[in-house]
């Protein structure tokens, strides 16, 4: 194929373009993260006294408290973001707060698929998503997360209407798309 028939062919970025970008984009905040951290790392830690004083640690009994998962929540924060979805929200009258907790249980849907009170366990105790969206979710409640998926099923139709032409855009795919939830479906 020519360069200009790829061009004329090329309009739109193909799925792998975008993950491709997606790649280098993650690789080059890693990049910086790690050259911050060994920078950070690297400074000398300023003393109480003026005697150093220096302790051993037994790496072997080290423990990690609140641990939680943030790698999975990047890529899907950025999908978010790709696709508009929290401008979208906003513009249908979600404040911030329901914002967070419609994000929250979307993002915990794609990640970690459960019903609502799973949904609220992985978003105070799983998952760093709250410091990435600046949230709090140790505070949000189960009853909002049931409050703000009846309130997603009132917009359905214009959430669904809304992504599917944000794929269009994105991709350019002649292929349907179809939105199902079955979390709340026991078989």
């Amino acid at each position: 194929m020519t360069v200009s028939a790829r061009l004329k062919a090329s309009t739109k970025p193909s799925l792998f373009d975008l993950a491709d970008d997606l790649g280098q984009l993650l690789e080059a905040a890693a990049e910086r993260y790690s050259t911050l951290i060994i920078a950070k790392l690297a400074q000398p830690v300023a003393s109480a006294s003026s005697d150093q004083d220096y302790h051993s640690v037994d790496i072997n009994h080290i423990e990690a408290l609140q641990a939680r998962s943030i790698g999975v929540e990047i890529l899907a924060l950025h999908v978010v973001m790709q696709l508009q979805l929290d401008q979208k929200l906003a513009a249908l009258g979600f404040n911030k707060i329901d914002s967070a907790a419609a994000l929250g249980s979307i993002i915990g849907r794609m990640i970690s698929p459960g019903s609502e009170l799973q949904t609220h366990d992985w978003l105070q105790s799983r998952t760093g998503l709250g410091e990435l969206l600046d949230h709090d979710y140790g505070s949000t409640s189960l009853t909002r997360l049931y409050t703000i998926s009846d309130t997603l099923l009132k917009h359905q139709a214009a959430l669904e209407a809304f992504l599917a032409g944000q794929e269009q855009t994105l991709f350019a795919l002649n292929r349907s798309i179809v939105l199902y939830d079955l979390t709340n479906t026991y078989f």
